[in-house]
């Protein structure tokens, strides 16, 4: 989908001011973002939540580590501000698949979306367990974008316009034309 990188930049102009990065260097915040939010998910041990009311103890201070990451893209001091979930951090989903999207996944990605073929998922599936840095097997997800009406004539028409306007760059169109 040529429309891509077009709708990509205007629809940026939601989230920031000014022109998006280039491309290599959305990457180098990518993993300067990630290296933060993993070690603000990492602040707090397991087990540092006491919550105890009779003795007023709500956390164990020596299972609380402040952050202090000072980089290009971000300044972070202290830990997190709440206890740490029980799965410990969120799992982590990358998209792109470009040459850096693919050095991204190999390195920080637990699942991969995006792929229509099952033949280049299978190829990236690849290329991704063999790149340096890669602990275990990436999961890669079937990328689809389901149109949904009262017919099938009238899903394709919908597809139509919205691939003609490149919607799901920005969000998700909902037709309600034929709601009360």
């Amino acid at each position: 989908m040529e429309h891509r990188h077009h709708l990509g930049r205007q629809c940026s102009g939601a989230f920031r001011a000014g022109s998006p990065p280039v491309h290599a260097e959305r990457y180098e915040r990518a993993h300067e973002f990630l290296d933060v939010v993993t070690k603000l998910w990492d602040s707090w041990e397991d087990g540092a939540l006491i919550a105890e009311a009779d003795s007023g103890i709500f956390a164990d201070d020596t299972r609380i580590h402040p952050v202090n990451h000072a980089g290009r893209h971000f300044r972070v001091q202290g830990a997190r501000n709440h206890s740490r979930s029980p799965q410990g951090r969120s799992v982590y989903v990358q998209a792109g698949s470009s040459e850096d999207g693919r050095h991204f996944a190999a390195l920080h990605a637990a699942i991969f979306a995006a792929h229509q073929i099952q033949a280049s998922a299978q190829d990236f599936y690849a290329d991704i367990n063999a790149r340096p840095g890669r602990g275990s097997d990436i999961k890669v997800l079937p990328g689809i974008s389901p149109f949904i009406a009262g017919t099938e004539a009238e899903a394709k028409r919908l597809e139509e316009e919205v691939d003609a306007v490149g919607l799901f760059a920005c969000a998700v169109a909902v037709d309600d034309r034929a709601r009360p």
